[in-house]
């Protein structure tokens, strides 16, 4: 299963998320869950660096992405940012809508 966390700030707004685990929907390679998780979450880490030059700390390893914006996780307001990281999490919604809660979970914690 893949867990999906999301972090607010102190003002209720995602200053980040971190993406652990395998779906397990399908063999690896053909798990188009992973596939649309992992394409989701790295394209709004991507996104948020390319277009927006906030400063972000970033870890990645095999099954594992974290990702903070730097000035939405020290409360400052960083609108575009923050609208990325809302995006990343309707998208995840939308995985959960179409395949179920069994495969991807999703939360949000304060920071």
């Amino acid at each position: 299963m893949i867990r999906a966390r999301f972090y607010e700030n102190s003002r209720h707004e995602l200053c980040g998320f971190s993406i652990d685990g395998h779906a397990g929907f399908d063999e690896y390679g053909f798990d188009i869950i992973c596939s649309a998780v992992s394409a989701l979450a790295t394209n709004t880490a991507n996104s948020i660096e390319a277009l927006t030059g906030e400063p972000m700390e970033v870890e990645s390893s095999d099954g594992h992405l974290r990702v903070m914006v730097l000035s939405l996780q020290n409360g400052q307001s960083c609108e575009k940012a923050e609208l990325f990281l809302q995006s990343l999490k309707l998208g995840l919604e939308s995985v959960i809508e179409s395949y179920g809660s069994e495969y991807l979970q999703l939360s949000i914690n304060q920071n």
